[in-house]
């Protein structure tokens, strides 16, 4: 294991944190399936969006969602 520097260990420990809360809300968005739901997948992104709240992650309007912004994306419904 490299030796950090204090701000560069506290930089690591919140960009994992960020990534530890991001990934659990997508698979908590994944599991929830009382709505419709569609996946917009752009490259290695793939993003869970609730229809018909629009404002939920997405605009079915442009039919993308915040983690693909401003790509347009290829709606699939589940």
């Amino acid at each position: 294991m490299r030796e950090y520097t204090e701000p560069v260990r506290e930089f690591i420990r919140v960009k994992e944190k960020e990534h530890t809360e991001s990934m659990r809300e997508r698979e908590y968005r994944a599991n929830k399936r009382d709505i419709d739901t569609y996946v917009c997948i752009h490259r290695t992104t793939l993003c869970v969006i609730q229809i018909p709240d629009g404002t939920h992650n997405f605009s079915a309007k442009l039919k993308m969602c915040v983690y693909c912004t401003p790509y347009i994306c290829s709606v699939f419904i589940l």
